[in-house]
């Protein structure tokens, strides 16, 4: 692993495309849970996804599990924010 490259089954990658590979991997997972949880997403949950941090999309997955609504997974700490809006 020299040089800080790694080999997954093709060319090298650098780290740093095996990160955004990941952080595209989990953002995919969770609008999957999204959408057989909670049906068809409105535009604003498909257009937030790909912009957020992975640490975001972490935290939405695990509430995702329990939540009751798409407005219950985004909501900020606070709970005062309406992430439709």
């Amino acid at each position: 692993m020299a040089g800080g490259w790694v080999r997954v089954g093709r060319p090298f990658l650098g780290r740093g495309s095996e990160a955004r590979g990941e952080a595209r991997g989990e953002t995919a997972m969770l609008l999957r849970l999204l959408q057989r949880r909670f049906g068809s997403l409105p535009d604003w949950v498909t257009t937030r996804l790909p912009a957020a941090s992975q640490e975001s999309v972490k935290e939405w997955f695990d509430r995702a599990l329990e939540a009751g609504s798409l407005e219950e997974v985004f909501a900020e700490a606070s709970g005062t924010h309406s992430p439709c809006q």
